[in-house]
């Protein structure tokens, strides 16, 4: 079943998905210690840079890289589901894996980087270092530290996923072979970090957002530590993959842990306000990236209902007259409360009962009453915006008993120069039509009210269906 690296280059396309396929077939029974041992052994042997007498010339790696990445993709995939699977049906041996399979990954993963950083030209350990195989790599970690036991096992654990990423001492998470060599410098965190392993810090927002919220993070000062993972992703992160695994950091201790961050809370939010996102001497760019991280930072203050959370997302509204980061600030309204992968039971965030209702109640009136005021055409959109956006991340029983007012709104969102709002639009419209269909649309009320604007709805729907009527594309 598992082919030979010589000839991975001669795999047709989509064979390897048919791999994957028939491996976890084989296996969704259980997974068992020698099916993992032999998929990591074959990734080692795909990933890990070839020995002196298998060396390729450039050209020949370059050529090889696409198949072989394909392939430890689907074996890594495999190996992500057929544990889905296992944690889904609370396997009570998933744990183990954190000491059977979670090394050998970090050890792959870390070594390659290392490798990678310092062969260049020759793209050894380019496989291992490509973001696609560390999203599923991260998708394993975590789902194995989500089943730990909080107080034995996630402690132990994190105590030396801190010292290896943050001290540098990747030994104490990494086992396996070929070993890390002595005196390699495994930073991802430091300015001057190669791609590589900035790139594996993935691998370590995964497990960190898994953790159960009685473990802390055994650092000296936990706002210090924020404040470092923050400043990280806006200055020195160089891909969205990055940042994002930096904000997910950010809001699942926030979320957990928000006793031990007071400090962080008050002081420094408010900094980061002033000093990245509301001054204007600041690049567009750089702003709206501050934008995405205040909102993962408000997300995990809002799930646990923290008094603090609706003031700081009612800061959204103060950018709404800014031509350069308004869009961005009202898409954040409805991002803030939008579902993830993140902040989740599994993942063991702090989820109040209602939270969700409680945002839309407090923030909807503003934003109807921002979206009828044509004094000032540049709010008015922003709410506009802000609307489409917070309707599309909230179940519809939460605005329904705004729908009157809401339609007409949701019809000029149709207007807007953004292909994404206005099929979000679009899909709040079906799902209420759908949903008036299914129960009894004569007697509706909501589907009276959709009828009611057939006319311009129609019109508007064929509009956005001609490419050449379409409204121009937003910047």
């Amino acid at each position: 079943m598992i082919v030979p690296h010589s000839s991975l280059n001669v795999i047709e396309p989509g064979q390897h998905r048919q791999i994957g396929a028939v491996f976890a077939c084989n296996v969704v029974s259980q997974m068992e210690v020698t099916l993992v041992v032999r998929v990591l052994t074959k990734l080692d042997l795909l990933c890990l840079p070839a020995s002196a007498s298998l060396q390729l010339t450039k050209g020949e790696a370059e050529a090889d890289e696409e198949p072989t990445a394909a392939y430890a993709h689907a074996l890594l995939t495999t190996l992500a589901n057929v544990l889905a699977k296992k944690v889904e049906r609370k396997d009570v041996d998933v744990p183990k894996y954190i000491d059977q399979l979670v090394p050998r990954l970090f050890n792959l993963f870390i070594y390659s980087a290392l490798t990678f950083s310092a062969s260049n030209e020759s793209r050894q350990g380019f496989v291992a270092a490509t973001p696609k195989l560390l999203t599923v790599a991260g998708r394993i970690i975590n789902l194995v530290v989500q089943t730990l036991d909080a107080r034995r096992r996630q402690e132990t654990f994190v105590s030396a996923l801190i010292d290896a990423y943050l001290k540098g001492e990747a030994k104490k998470i990494a086992a396996g072979q070929p070993m890390i060599p002595q005196g390699a410098q495994f930073s991802p965190f430091d300015d001057g970090a190669s791609s590589a392993q900035k790139n594996l810090v993935v691998l370590f927002s995964q497990a960190l957002i898994a953790l159960h919220k009685d473990v802390k993070v055994p650092v000296d000062d936990p706002t210090l530590f924020l404040q470092k993972i923050l400043s990280w992703s806006l200055h020195h992160a160089e891909s969205l993959l990055q940042r994002e695994s930096a904000w997910h950091i950010v809001a699942a201790i926030i979320n957990k842990r928000a006793q031990d961050l007071e400090p962080f809370i008050s002081n420094n939010t408010p900094s980061l306000w002033s000093s990245e996102v509301v001054d204007t001497t600041k690049s567009a760019e750089g702003r709206r990236t501050t934008i995405t991280a205040w909102t993962w930072i408000v997300k995990g203050l809002l799930l646990r209902s923290h008094p603090r959370a609706l003031p700081l997302a009612q800061q959204l509204f103060d950018l709404f007259d800014d031509v350069n980061v308004s869009w961005d600030a009202a898409r954040a309204v409805g991002q803030v409360v939008a579902a993830d992968k993140v902040l989740t039971k599994p993942n063991h965030a702090v989820i109040k009962i209602l939270y969700a209702q409680k945002y839309m109640s407090a923030l909807l009136p503003r934003i109807i009453e921002g979206a009828k005021t044509q004094a000032e055409p540049q709010r008015q959109t922003a709410h506009l915006v802000a609307l489409a956006s917070l309707v599309t991340a909230m179940p519809k029983h939460t605005y329904a008993y705004e729908l009157p007012t809401l339609l007409p709104l949701l019809l000029r969102g149709l207007d807007l120069p953004d292909s994404e709002i206005r099929a979000n639009v679009i899909e709040t419209f079906l799902s209420a039509a759908r949903g008036d269909v299914e129960s009894n649309a004569k007697a509706s009320k909501e589907g009276s009210l959709v009828s009611g604007h057939a006319s311009t709805l129609v019109s508007t729907m064929l509009k956005n269906s001609s490419a050449r009527e379409m409204p121009n594309p937003v910047r």
